[in-house]
């Protein structure tokens, strides 16, 4: 594949990146995801769980993996996060490529 061919390749997955990440902005800001996603689940069920492993009766293993679920989901997110951040970097740095390759050929 052509050098600038695999640059615009990589440059639309930046992008794709980029985008998704201003996707979960945009939810970060929602008071409703902050209320039910990033404090009701990510934060108070969390709490709740733990606290329901010092309850007799309390299926533990159900509760570990109910844990193990929101710490991959919050896990998703973050990656989102440093995915969209990294792609940015990236992206720029496709540009000047770019840019040097396009200056070499002409």
């Amino acid at each position: 594949m052509d050098p600038l061919d695999e640059i615009h390749a990589d440059m639309h997955v930046y992008r794709g990146q980029i985008a998704t990440g201003q996707l979960l902005d945009v939810l970060f800001k929602s008071p409703e995801f902050q209320k039910l996603v990033l404090e009701g689940y990510l934060k108070n069920e969390a709490i709740r769980l733990t606290h329901s492993l010092g309850t007799p009766g309390t299926d533990k293993t159900a509760a570990f993996q109910q844990l193990d679920a929101i710490g991959h989901f919050a896990n998703y997110l973050e990656t989102i996060k440093q995915r969209a951040t990294a792609a940015q970097e990236s992206l720029v740095d496709a540009g000047r490529m770019l840019e040097r390759l396009y200056e070499e050929r002409l």
